[in-house]
């Protein structure tokens, strides 16, 4: 006998199971969170952060010195901004790697000093205003410090 159609006779029914689905979803499944659980946190550390702000400061140091002008820090609760003092004003630096900087979230920053300065003044000797920059987070403390020869340190606090 001819078949009648181009394809043959028709057959058993083809497809998956209900039990076969579950199977490949489960796997499915078990894979991604695998994957999720693995994936790092895209976040910085506060450690990480802190060393960002350490190295803006060491590069506003070099500028002040190589450029022969006052370079100056400003910190504030989201974030610090460079600029440039020329005649008695305040300008800021808009250019790479000067531009203004936002804490990570949930990082908040207070500035520790006996006069609670929120700035940091690099000369173009490469003398700075001394000052300390706590930065906060859930998960920790750490301290920034900048002293008068202009030396950048960075004190993590035990946990």
């Amino acid at each position: 006998m001819t078949p009648t159609s181009a394809i043959g006779e028709p057959g058993p029914e083809s497809g998956f199971t209900l039990i076969e689905m579950l199977v490949v979803l489960t796997i499915i499944g078990i894979a991604a969170g695998a994957i999720l659980i693995t994936a790092p946190d895209s976040r910085r550390t506060l450690t990480q952060e802190a060393e960002r702000f350490a190295a803006g400061l060491v590069r506003a140091k070099e500028e002040a010195v190589l450029t022969n002008r006052t370079i100056d820090v400003r910190i504030t609760p989201d974030g610090y901004a460079f600029g440039a003092v020329s005649r008695g004003l305040w300008r800021p630096l808009d250019q790479r790697p000067f531009e203004s900087v936002r804490w990570s979230e949930d990082t908040t920053a207070t500035v520790a000093t006996d006069d609670r300065r929120s700035r940091i003044a690099f000369d173009s000797t490469g003398i700075a205003t001394p000052v300390a920059v706590d930065l906060f987070r859930s998960d920790g403390h750490v301290r920034v410090r900048s002293d008068m020869a202009g030396s950048v340190r960075i004190d993590v606090a035990p946990r």
